[in-house]
């Protein structure tokens, strides 16, 4: 497991900013004044500069001070109300170990793969576990047998331990920047159903702007991109929407309406097959009929006077549908920029549009200026392709 920042270090920092000494906040954690400048030294290691500088009046934040703090701030906003709310003493008991424990054990419900996620042993992992809940007033997880249940008050602490702790690692990325060098991670999340060519787009600017960054894409489920999102798992998503209307805790920062398209490989027997025939003939790929696509696509089948397809798979993930357009004589529903200068694809369009794609990031996040610089390529990607779909 990655070495992360000490909870009880951090508290000790904000604590020393606000008092403006050590001798200040002494008595308010027991420690003598030498413990507490351990502490605050122990960050400093971390983040491989000072936090504060000392003057006659006391202590004053340095420019990196300043971005710790703030971010700290935010990282106690986030897991304090779910400490409190599980037991009076766990905001000043909880550790970093412990809490990254339980987060494992509520997002893998075994302690096993808890274990194999964070690296560690299993007897570790659940002496972790049991010394938070030996402090917490209320139940953190059940067991049912061998099977453990997280209660709603570890899932909530869970949630705000990986947004305060992602707190505390963008505070690290922000001051590794101060030297003029932009570096920067950011975690995007994306359904199957996105198109590939607007990140495409977006990583081709990004590479001629020289900055230094890591993106890690992580293939998520349509249905659970926002609760990872909300959850903290990733910073962005890149999804598909089925209307427009307000989600809570999030925003929407880019969006396109695609235009969708009917598409069949022509082959040498069918070389004049038209769209109506192909209705008929052809076996038939579509999205589920809850979404607004299908609707769409019906619509269209009602004004030909046929019956939806009877022989039809149903998917979104793009590389299956183009896969099954090409290899399975499938007759396949795509957006408008799939097969793009392809001979072989007979392709007519649909009127109208349907789902949306989107950008989207929780309404609280703030990104470092590496991170701000890879949302907005992403977002301009949207614009380009919102701008060529109006073209065609």
């Amino acid at each position: 497991m990655t070495k992360q920042f000490n909870i009880r270090h951090v508290r000790i920092f904000v604590a020393a900013a606000r008092c403006g000494s050590f001798k200040s906040v002494a008595g308010e954690f027991r420690l003598s004044q030498a413990a507490i400048a351990q502490a605050v030294g122990r960050l400093e290691l971390k983040l491989g500069t000072k936090v504060f500088e000392r003057s006659g009046t006391g202590l004053l934040l340095s420019e990196a001070g300043q971005i710790l703090y703030h971010r700290s701030v935010r990282a106690l906003n986030y897991l304090d109300p779910a400490l409190e709310r599980a037991g009076t003493r766990l905001k000043a008991c909880a550790t970093t170990p412990q809490l990254a424990a339980a987060s494992a054990l509520v997002d893998m419900e075994s302690f096993t793969l808890a274990a194999k996620h964070l690296k560690l042993s299993q007897s570790t992992i659940h002496r972790a576990v049991a010394e938070l809940e030996d402090v917490a007033d209320e139940p953190l997880f059940k067991r049912l047998g061998n099977k453990i249940e997280p209660t709603r008050f570890s899932v909530e602490l869970a949630r705000t331990y990986k947004l305060g702790f992602g707190e505390l690692e963008q505070a690290k990325v922000e001051i590794g920047n101060l030297g003029g060098q932009m570096t920067g991670r950011l975690r995007i999340a994306i359904s199957s159903q996105f198109p590939h060519h607007i990140v495409v787009n977006a990583l081709r600017a990004l590479n001629l702007c020289g900055d230094d960054y890591a993106i890690d894409f992580i293939d998520v489920p349509q249905d659970a991109i926002i609760k990872q999102l909300a959850s903290g798992h990733v910073d962005v998503a890149l999804s598909c929407l089925q209307d427009d209307a307000p989600i809570p805790e999030l925003s929407i920062l880019a969006s396109r309406q695609p235009k969708l398209k009917f598409a069949w490989r022509m082959n040498e027997t069918a070389e004049s097959e038209r769209l109506f025939e192909a209705m008929v003939n052809r076996p038939w790929a579509l999205p589920e009929e809850s979404t607004a696509d299908f609707e769409l696509i019906k619509l269209w089948f009602d004004a030909a006077g046929l019956p939806m397809p009877h022989c039809r798979v149903v998917t979104t993930n793009t590389q299956l549908l183009k896969a099954l357009a090409t290899e399975a004589e499938f007759a396949v529903v795509l957006p408008t920029e799939e097969f793009s200068g392809v001979n072989d694809v007979r392709c007519v369009p649909i009127d109208g549009g349907a789902s949306l794609h989107v950008l989207l990031a929780r309404r609280d996040w703030q990104p470092s200026l590496a991170q701000t610089r890879i949302v907005e390529l992403l977002s301009n990607s949207f614009s380009s392709a919102r701008e060529s779909n109006t073209g065609r």
